[in-house]
């Protein structure tokens, strides 16, 4: 069984408990990058040093460390499923070095700033979103997810249990968290839950 071979079905019989951006991702991973150079090797008979260079390829080809790095996770997870079902006796990206990635720096907004910033917010209907976003650090996903179902008045507390995720071709969904810590608690303050009962008058008074 080839490489190609191999991955295909895998991705067949993982479509149902993946998310269909991470299939959609591991497809496009695979078809740009992976099946291009590898997918003609049996499986069972790919080597550290054929990996190794087909990451030295991408390097040529000026992809970004990240482009590897996905690479290289999406290759370990495909040999890992395959050792499990017992057709790999060991997993050849456990001896290779996970490929490093630089750390993008991420340009903070200060108090200051953020003061202007919600000034220049005051007239718009997206108000109490952008506060929310400046005082708790949610991701867009997480906001854009929020149902008023999932505030707690007496609380002062806000619980996180879904995202609004941009499916290719599909268009937009609610999911879980990927993580059990991406579902959690929020305390809110007083000063903005004064602007989400504002929100929401305005919204009744549509």
């Amino acid at each position: 069984m080839t490489l190609k071979q191999y991955a295909d079905s895998w991705l067949e019989n993982n479509a149902l408990s993946l998310r269909p951006n991470t299939i959609i991702l591991y497809r496009k991973t695979l078809e740009q990058h992976i099946i291009p150079v590898l997918g003609k090797l049996i499986l069972r008979d790919i080597q550290p040093a054929q990996i190794k260079r087909l990451y030295a390829i991408k390097k040529q080809e000026e992809r970004g460390d990240r482009t590897i790095q996905l690479i290289h996770a999406v290759l370990h997870t495909l040999m890992k499923h395959a050792v499990r079902e017992g057709i790999l006796g060991n997993n050849p990206l456990d001896v290779i070095e996970r490929p490093r990635t630089e750390q993008a720096e991420f340009q903070i907004l200060n108090e200051e700033q953020c003061h202007q910033f919600l000034i220049a917010a005051a007239d718009s209907p997206y108000e109490a979103l952008y506060y929310l976003a400046l005082t708790t650090g949610m991701r867009q996903g997480e906001l854009l997810g929020l149902k008023w179902t999932d505030l707690d008045w007496n609380k002062s507390a806000l619980l996180v249990q879904r995202q609004l995720q941009r499916v290719e071709h599909e268009g937009v969904a609610l999911v879980p968290p990927k993580t059990k810590a991406g579902r959690r608690q929020i305390k809110l303050g007083q000063g903005i839950l004064e602007k989400l009962k504002e929100h929401r008058l305005k919204q009744e008074q549509i």
